[in-house]
């Protein structure tokens, strides 16, 4: 049986919850990332920061209301307007934007579950130590194709540089 410490890939992250977010938007810009774990100031695992969630933050707030993106037709805004708004979010904490729901899976946690779990509802799903909670890797799809094409997963790998993964 397939173990999620067998496939995920080793993660660490430089955002912290209690961060501001121009940090998260600077590491996003030059990683050219779209989804991001965020964790503690005790590395544990707290919630991901996506281009969606950004993107959703950056919108008038009159248009986040009950119905509001179902009427939005009459807006014009000018480049000046949504800098504004840039300017006003960079300085909140990351924990006010990121999604905190993301179900998260354990070291020896059967494959088919975080495989579930990506199916379904994520692209990414956090592996995290039981006891702490602290991020310890990811499984995406590219992790379980590199298994499915015969590429050695993460483990295999560390174990052949002599490190070991939890």
């Amino acid at each position: 049986m397939l173990t999620c410490r067998e496939v995920m890939h080793p993660t660490t992250t430089p955002l912290y919850a209690d961060e501001p977010l121009g940090k998260a938007i600077d590491f996003i810009m030059e990683r050219h990332m779209g989804l991001v774990p965020v964790v503690d100031r005790q590395e544990r695992f707290v919630g991901f920061l996506s281009g969606e969630r950004l993107m959703r933050a950056l919108l008038p707030r009159h248009l986040t209301m009950v119905r509001g993106l179902d009427r939005m037709g009459y807006l014009r805004e000018s480049r000046e307007e949504l800098r504004e708004r840039l300017d006003e979010l960079v300085q909140q904490p990351i924990s006010t934007v990121m999604d905190s729901r993301a179900e998260v899976v354990h070291p020896d946690t059967p494959l088919i579950e975080a495989h579930t779990i990506l199916a379904d509802t994520q692209f990414v799903v956090p592996v995290v130590d039981p006891d702490s909670g602290r991020l310890l890797g990811a499984i995406s799809f590219f992790t379980i194709l590199a298994l499915l094409r015969g590429e050695p997963c993460w483990s295999d790998r560390l174990e052949q540089a002599g490190g070991k993964i939890y």
